[in-house]
């Protein structure tokens, strides 16, 4: 009568240590599962911050150059319909000191100039984070 039940709790406790470490193992599973989904979030987050500001360089200035280039276009469009005041425009700016207008032609070259700086140099952080991942 012994032998059999020695064999009755060896399965028994064979059964309740498979289950344990089933348990377990499915718990390690589950747990390495949700690590891998919060690294893949944070990732994800990452990419759309970069992305995100990315784009925000690239289109920050785009108002001020295309103000700009309305301002020197519109003489074109206006010449065909008043010659005689595009002539006068001219005359007008013909007339202001130099220093203002230098300093107008300067400002205007920061708003180009700094602007495709500033696209240059977000693609080459782009580039550079392209080629370390």
């Amino acid at each position: 009568m012994g032998l059999p039940l020695i064999a009755l709790l060896g399965s028994i406790a064979s059964e309740f240590i498979t289950d344990w470490r089933e348990s377990r193992q499915q718990k390690r599973q589950l747990k390495q599962a949700a690590n891998e989904f919060q690294q893949q979030q944070a990732r994800s987050a990452e990419e759309y911050t970069r992305q995100w500001e990315l784009q925000a360089l690239l289109n920050n200035g785009v108002w001020m150059r295309r103000g700009t280039l309305i301002l020197f276009s519109l003489p074109l469009p206006w010449a065909y319909i008043d010659p005689d005041g595009v002539q006068a425009y001219f005359q007008v700016l013909e007339q202001m000191p130099d220093w203002y207008l230098q300093a107008y032609g300067g400002m205007i070259a920061a708003v180009w100039g700094l602007s495709e700086l500033r696209q240059w140099r977000a693609g080459k952080a782009a580039r550079k984070q392209h080629v370390t991942e």
